[in-house]
């Protein structure tokens, strides 16, 4: 579904092997970057034999605030001297007629102009400890159990802090703990050369905070004065969701050239959201009737009215459950042409529980246009039941032994989440209400290609057509007017029908020269999004023909490696450019509540990096060090479609020492 769009993530974990002889192993890593003082370090440990092996990786880290690029003064001024933005006005927004927003300007949006590099709230700390072990029980029967215990605090969101924005966002702790086990046969017959079963518990215990003030004006009896007041709000969220899960698999040999893989998965989401909201409120100013009409006095200090503390919760205790089954086939019809075909089956059962605090209608009251009734949660109780079949169908024929064309098709399938099923409250603007009649997202996704695999040559030449129905998205759907103004009120929906499409090129050229090898290579890709059929939840407008938002569209990395023949050191440069965003959707443009980050994030930029190392071995002793200047050319960007700057120029080490006895 689009939530892979970005490429896919491998997570390496460690797992202990065992081995012919007995062995006992130690090793570190670490890593040092200039940029932000950061550190990490890692340590290993190991043993093992014929019959059992155990392995732990412990380590912790620490990084600083980052600084950005060179160019870093940038200032979001001229976004509001062209109408392009605008800021929001305390009294202006309530009373045509009274120009006070200069003396009382309201906190979001307010103009900045960066006058140093330092990208603040952009540290953290954390520490994890992997532990895995193996037994082998039997010529045909090994048992793995492995635990993982991650901790992370002070992390903090980059640049959600004044003056670049009038909110902050933290996670003062974020906790992950979890324990597995795969039990594997082997051999059970001639037809099933493995089965494994796999269970596993998870828990996830973390707090978001929030920082931001929200400001107002409350007129007398009489109008006037108006009192402007402004309320501190200091909201911690604690999220805790316990998964348990098993995975069960089992490989069948149908014929000596099909491999058949069949299993079933199936775990549960409990999600459980505990608020305490802390609000002090005070009193900036006020507008009075003077001797020649309306005047503004702000006071010197705030007048503290009081301070009050809520509960109220976000997203009600609830659970997330699915049931699947699957079968892929691969087949080797002959030589040159493989054949993969799969199907899967799933069940999804959604669950919320009657939860003190949690309140939907508060904030939908005086909507405009109305929000449907039907869309929102029971806050007594609700059930949600919904199944899906997906699937994919592929071949890959081999011209010669050096080219081969490929091309697949996949039916994707996305179940919208808990929060956007169920989250309701306050957001960075106005309100998110929750929407439990969101469908799932389906797609239809084909890509074809050829590769060339030679001595001298490799590539790879590819299409792409991923074309999205129900694409869900979180959009303004109606405004309320309420103390603060008019603010937007939004909801997670099916959009519209979306198709992404694309092309992509990679390539490299293997050389030899003057006693070393050489490798340049270079990728490109190009993506082109459209609105196949939609409409604009508030305007009604057709979205029909308007880009896709979120795309890039132009990406091109372009590098050469070198190497000594025996391996020992290699050295390489390499630079990553991507296109300016050009096709921007209208939903984003003609946003009310649009923000200078959200431009500033489409810009093209190019990031240059410069890197070498060193590799030592020697019988079962190896050291290695990789140096490497990461943003050679010191440039001030974003990546795009993201809030904050990205890292400036930075030198990094990276040592590992590895030692088997």
């Amino acid at each position: 579904g689009t939530d892979a769009l970005s490429g896919t993530i491998n997570i390496l974990t460690n797992r202990a092997r065992v081995t012919d002889t007995r062995q006992f192993v130690a090793g570190f890593d670490g890593y040092y970057s200039s940029n932000e003082g950061g550190r990490r370090g890692t340590v290993t440990l190991g043993a093992s034999d014929r019959r059992w092996a155990i392995s732990f990786k412990g380590g912790a880290e620490h990084f600083d605030n980052y600084r950005a690029g060179k160019d870093y003064r940038e200032s979001s001024q001229p976004y509001f001297d062209a109408g392009t933005i605008r800021r929001l006005d305390t009294i202006d927004s309530n009373f045509p007629g009274f120009p006070f927003n200069k003396k009382f300007p309201d906190p979001f949006n307010a103009p900045f102009t960066r006058t140093s590099p330092d990208i603040p709230n952009s540290g953290m700390d954390g520490s994890s400890v992997n532990l895995s072990g193996v037994a082998v029980l039997s010529d045909s029967q090994t048992l793995d159990v492995k635990y993982q215990h991650r901790r992370a605090e002070h992390v903090g969101f980059p640049d959600f802090a004044e003056p670049f924005f009038f909110q902050g966002i933290a996670l003062p702790w974020s906790q992950l703990d979890k324990i597995s086990a795969t039990y594997a046969v082997t051999n059970l017959a001639s037809w099933m050369p493995r089965l494994t079963i796999a269970p596993y518990y998870q828990r996830q215990d973390r707090v978001l905070r929030n920082t931001f003030p929200a400001q107002f004006p409350i007129p007398s009896a009489q109008f006037f004065p108006i009192s402007v007041r402004k309320s501190n709000i200091v909201s911690d969220t604690r999220q805790q969701v316990w998964t348990p899960g098993l995975d069960v698999q089992a490989t069948l040999l149908t014929r000596p050239n099909n491999v058949l893989t069949a299993g079933a998965t199936i775990f549960r989401d409990r999600s459980v959201d505990t608020r305490t909201t802390t609000t002090e409120r005070t009193e900036i100013g006020q507008v009075a009737m003077g001797q020649f009409g309306p005047a503004a006095v702000v006071y010197q200090s705030p007048i503290v009215l009081g301070t009050a503390v809520d509960h109220p919760v976000r997203v009600p205790d609830a659970s997330f459950r699915d049931t699947g089954v699957f079968v892929q086939d691969e087949w080797t019809v002959s030589p040159i042409l493989r054949l993969t075909a799969g199907l899967r089956a799933d069940g999804y059962r959604v669950g919320t529980e009657p939860t003190t605090g949690y309140d939907v209608q508060t904030l939908v009251t005086g909507a405009v246009p109305l929000i449907p009734q039907t869309t929102l949660p029971n806050v007594n109780g609700d059930r949600l039941n919904r199944t899906a079949v997906t699937g994919e169908a592929g071949a890959v024929l081999w011209a010669d032994r050096v080219v081969n064309v490929f091309a697949h098709y996949v039916r994707s399938y996305r179940h919208p989440n808990l929060e956007e099923l169920l989250f309701s409250g306050p957001a960075t603007t106005g309100s998110i209400v929750p929407n439990i009649e969101v469908k799932p997202e389906t797609g239809h996704n084909v890509d074809v290609g050829t590769r060339l695999r030679s001595s001298h040559l490799n590539g790879s030449l590819a299409y792409f057509n991923n074309t999205y129905a129900n694409f869900i998205s979180t959009e303004v759907v109606a405004t309320v007017t309420g103390q603060s103004g008019v603010a937007p009120i939004s909801q997670a929906i099916n959009l519209a029908k979306v198709r992404i499409q694309g092309v992509e090129a990679e390539g490299s050229m293997p050389l030899s020269a003057a006693g070393l090898s050489w490798l340049p290579y270079g990728t490109v890709s190009y993506n082109h999004g459209t609105v196949l059929a939609g409409t604009s939840p508030l305007s009604g407008t057709s979205l029909a023909g308007e880009p896709q938002d979120n795309i890039t569209p132009w990406k091109t990395t372009l590098g050469v490696r070198v190497n000594d023949r025996q391996e020992r050191w290699w050295a390489g440069y390499s630079v990553r450019s991507e296109a300016k965003v050009r096709r921007v959707s209208p939903l984003l443009t003609d946003f009310a509540f649009l923000i200078p980050q959200d431009l500033m994030g489409l810009a093209g930029f190019s990031v240059h990096r410069a890197a070498a190392g060193y590799d030592w071995r020697q019988n079962h002793q190896r050291l290695s060090l990789t140096f490497a200047l990461d943003n050679l050319n010191d440039a001030f960007y974003r990546e795009q479609f993201q809030f904050a700057p990205a890292r400036g120029r930075s030198f990094s080490v990276t040592p590992s020492v590895r030692g088997v006895k």
